[in-house]
């Protein structure tokens, strides 16, 4: 919407309001609510020209008031009209030329100061209306009118200074909730690349591991006089590995200038990492069609610096427990403190694990899970969480009855993941 179209939508808006009076005199002076409305916007939407608005919001007004008036008054006239109602044009300019002479807008995030400025713009606006409307003559009742227009004023001015407040509250409340929504976002996203960089280095100590057996190959074959021809081709192949062992290093150099979180010392309360698992798991369950109830039991909580290597072990154990639900179930996430042991237990009432299973879950490639077009899953995701663990000098434990239950137990040494200790 145009400048121009918010003075005029406001100019009506307060000439209409400006019927919601009080009249306190025996006069046509009045209170209305008109004016707390002028001052409102002129407050919030800060683009608005102080004197153009000023100038057409007085002229609305009083043009306004004088068709009402020949309206329900068919005998009146039209000069008698306006010189009742022209006063009413002198509040509302003068009041438009204190926002600029006292450039009021910048007091719009004080409320106190805003309210005690606002109230003498306000006292003095009116007090000359009075003077256009009963002349320079003071008499015995101009104390009294002082008293009440400053009365009002303070009334109606701390009212408009409040709700300027609370919308700014409000939408500072907004931005927050969409930060913490965006950074969230940006959480997960980064957890993925973090396992996606996590596997990058376990491929990279294997090729190290390949291009080094290559090279003695290559070597040894070099000592027989028959296998020259042999050994350039093993030297091609290692040369060959140790360039994809370069290119992922370039790979992994670049996502570790992205996932910088645990290098700058970057951390997080425990509490609202799982509290983010549970809402982005939430959204899992529901995409798989399974209503899941979520609970979570944290009797310890510490700020920590492990955010990704938490959320990325707790999401797919998470992720797992999700699955193997088959329509309703429970999952619970408890915290403990053991001594100089944090243990985190994600449990879930779903199918459970057979017995048989229980030694290979954690292997490269085992899986129990299909598509429903037969694809076998990579059965890599509790392998990753078992590495993580270990990689933090932890352990993982399983405790599980088919048809029942699983309970899987992470046990962290403190000094590896907590920070700030609550």
């Amino acid at each position: 919407m145009r400048v121009f179209h918010k003075i005029l939508l406001l100019s009506l808006v307060v000439a209409v309001f400006g019927e919601l009076r009080v009249i306190p005199f025996q006069d046509n002076f009045r209170f209305a609510i008109g004016s707390v409305v002028f001052m409102f916007v002129l407050l919030y939407l800060e683009e608005l020209p102080d004197l153009v608005t000023g100038l057409s919001t007085g002229v609305t007004v009083v043009a306004f008031r004088v068709v009402k008036d020949l309206v329900l008054f068919p005998g009146l006239s039209s000069f008698d009209a306006l010189v009742t109602h022209a006063p009413s044009f002198s509040f509302y300019l003068v009041l438009a030329v204190f926002f600029r002479l006292f450039k009021v807008r910048q007091y719009s995030e004080k409320p106190l100061p805003l309210g005690m400025i606002l109230i003498a713009g306000d006292v003095f606006a009116n007090t000359v209306e009075m003077l256009f409307r009963q002349g320079p003559l003071v008499t015995e009742a101009w104390p009294y009118k002082l008293g009440v227009l400053l009365v009002v004023a303070a009334i109606r001015d701390y009212l408009v200074a409040g709700l300027l407040s609370i919308v700014a509250l409000r939408q500072l409340r907004a931005l927050r909730e969409e930060e913490n929504k965006r950074n969230e976002r940006l959480l997960m996203i980064g957890t993925g690349l973090y396992e996606e960089a996590f596997f990058l280095n376990k491929s990279m100590e294997h090729i190290e591991k390949i291009t080094a057996q290559a090279y003695q190959v290559y070597r040894d074959i070099k000592k027989l006089d028959a296998g020259r021809e042999l050994a350039r081709q093993v030297l091609w192949i290692a040369e060959e590995v140790h360039e994809v062992k370069k290119d992922l290093q370039r790979t992994v150099a670049g996502l570790s200038k992205i996932l910088n979180w645990e290098e700058t010392g970057g951390t997080m309360p425990l509490s609202r990492l799982v509290n983010l698992v549970v809402k982005s798991n939430r959204k899992y369950a529901r995409s798989l069609n399974k209503e899941v109830e979520f609970f979570t039991d944290i009797r310890f909580d510490f700020q920590t610096g492990r955010v990704y290597t938490l959320l990325s072990i707790l999401n797919n154990l998470v992720a797992n427990a999700i699955e193997a639900i088959e329509h309703h179930g429970e999952i619970v996430i408890y915290v403990r403190r053991v001594g100089d042991e944090v243990r985190i237990t994600v449990a879930d009432n779903g199918e459970g694990i057979k017995k048989s299973n229980l030694e290979h879950i954690f292997k490269p490639g085992f899986t129990t899970k299909y598509s429903k077009l037969g694809v076998a899953a990579t059965g890599i995701g509790l392998t990753h969480v078992k590495d993580l663990v270990e990689n933090l000098g932890g352990k993982i434990e399983v405790e599980s009855k088919w048809l029942e239950y699983t309970r899987f137990k992470v046990i962290l040494p403190l000094e590896q993941v907590a920070g700030a200790i609550k």
